[in-house]
């Protein structure tokens, strides 16, 4: 019941969220086709993609959640980059207002900490690795040959630390290479945390 309950917020938070900011980016000037592809180059946007897909998932087939311990990892993982990152690196650089202000609170603040309380309190934990940590790389490694790939056609970097042409290539591999020590960093955080949680459980179904 818990599962599907903190599932059914979590859904509700990232479509909600997704759905705000898709409309305010194809009802601008960029009109449908570019506002779509300016939406899907965000990381934001991709991850909470992700977390809210496993989220319908987990309303719908909770078994899902108990079977899928490392994917639900790496996505909480993720949706906490997302988090951090903004609020340490992006938040001070505008000032949204009115709806945007509201996809920007979804999926910025309210969606991390949805992925990361359904986490804590959902996802069975006893079959996370340290070495999951590496796999788990191959996610922010794919996003960024992923983006530079589309800033070389259409010039556009939706981060201003991985802006190529205003930055050069060295300074935008060190940029990436500390969220990426970060990110390595939160996975064996969140592992740790899971290894602990389930020396905790057996010791208290033993008491």
């Amino acid at each position: 019941m818990l599962t599907r309950l903190l599932a059914l917020v979590g859904a509700a938070i990232g479509w909600a969220g997704l759905g705000i900011q898709l409309y305010i980016v194809t009802t601008g000037p960029l009109g449908v086709v570019a506002g779509v592809w300016r939406f899907i180059a965000f990381f934001t946007v991709l991850m909470n993609m992700l977390a809210a897909c496993l989220f319908t998932l987990a309303v719908f087939k909770p078994a899902f959640t108990e079977s899928r311990a490392q994917v639900q990892t790496a996505s909480a993982v993720c949706m906490t980059v997302v988090g951090l990152v903004y609020i340490l690196f992006l938040e001070n650089l505008w000032d949204p207002q009115g709806l945007q202000l509201i996809a920007d609170w979804l999926l910025h603040y309210a969606a991390p900490a949805a992925a990361i309380v359904f986490w804590l309190l959902c996802v069975p934990k006893g079959n996370l690795k340290w070495s999951d940590a590496l796999r788990w790389t191959g996610i922010p490694v794919l996003y960024l040959i992923y983006v530079l790939a589309r800033a070389g056609v259409d010039g556009f970097y939706p981060y201003f630390f991985i802006d190529v042409s205003q930055f050069g290539w060295l300074k935008v591999f060190q940029n990436v290479g500390g969220v990426f020590i970060a990110f390595v960093a939160l996975s064996l955080i969140f592992i740790g945390i899971g290894q602990m949680d389930t020396r905790w459980r057996i010791r208290k179904s033993k008491s």
